[in-house]
């Protein structure tokens, strides 16, 4: 019994000690986790909407606040997404909108990081068309389902349909209906995207959104003057220049823009204008 007492003292102490070393590495092995996994774990849509109960427009916001934070993060340390983050976000907006098939944000947000930041063009409009489905008094999902169609899958007249579809929505802008009849005189050029990412900045409420835009709207407007002075290279010359800089020697430009994205301006050998980031941060 005599040494019991002096045993527990010393055990209390050996505890004490540790606590902080067990901490350390409780901490260390937290953060290693939420870096490899977070953006988390979606339920499906089939089991979150019946465990939602009354609850659905909470875990509808909830879910909504999960995905734009994460991109938050994304935006405000420059970091480039992984190709395979596409299926996280296309799931939990189709969660979100599955709980309030009317939550314009999540469709909005998620379409537009899926078409520009992966290439998803599928997966957005699949959503767009949900979004078409249950918003039928909103301009909006023909609208930008008009837009994909135009200038990243190059189908004039599937855009045209939704852009006037759009317009007959009411409430659009007032270039709905000339972009809509004037497709083919918009070939290859960047003004469809100046335009809708002007409209997006113009409606959009979320501010990390808005730097999205602002930082894309940045980079196209840059490649559609580089563009201009490409064409004005070869009126003068008869042919293409092979770098940038060759615009600056012409005095066609006054030096080489930055890329907000942190990539470099280069030429193609048909004469269009592009830049290594991909309109992606490079960090």
């Amino acid at each position: 019994m005599k040494l019991a007492k002096p045993f527990s003292v010393v055990c209390l102490g050996l505890l004490i000690a540790l606590c902080p070393i067990y901490q350390k590495v409780l901490e260390k092995k937290r953060s290693i986790l939420l870096e490899e996994s977070g953006m988390g774990y979606i339920l499906p849509s089939a089991f979150t909407a019946p465990a939602s109960l009354e609850f659905k427009g909470i875990v509808s916001d909830f879910l909504y606040l999960k995905m734009s934070t994460y991109l938050g993060g994304k935006i405000i340390n420059k970091e480039m997404m992984d190709i395979s983050q596409a299926d996280f976000f296309y799931n939990t907006a189709d969660i979100i909108t599955s709980l309030d098939p009317w939550f314009w944000d999540a469709y909005l947000m998620s379409s537009m990081i899926l078409v520009w930041d992966f290439n998803r063009v599928d997966l957005a409009n699949k959503l767009l068309k949900k979004a078409t489905t249950y918003r039928t008094w909103d301009f909006n999902p023909p609208y930008y389902l008009g837009f994909n169609h135009y200038y990243f899958l190059k189908d004039n007249a599937t855009a045209s349909t939704y852009l006037m579809e759009a317009a007959k929505r009411g409430g659009g802008p007032s270039f709905l209906v000339p972009l809509a009849t004037r497709l083919s005189v918009y070939q290859n050029s960047l003004t469809p995207a100046i335009l809708l990412l002007e409209e997006q900045l113009k409606t959009t409420q979320d501010p990390l959104m808005a730097k999205h835009l602002q930082t894309r709207l940045k980079a196209i407007i840059i490649l559609d003057k580089l563009g201009k002075n490409v064409n004005e290279y070869k009126k003068r010359y008869g042919r293409f220049p092979k770098e940038i800089s060759d615009l600056v020697s012409a005095k066609l430009i006054e030096n080489l823009p930055e890329d907000p994205y942190g990539g470099e301006f280069y030429i193609l050998s048909n004469g269009r204008v592009f830049t290594t980031s991909k309109l992606r941060f490079m960090k």
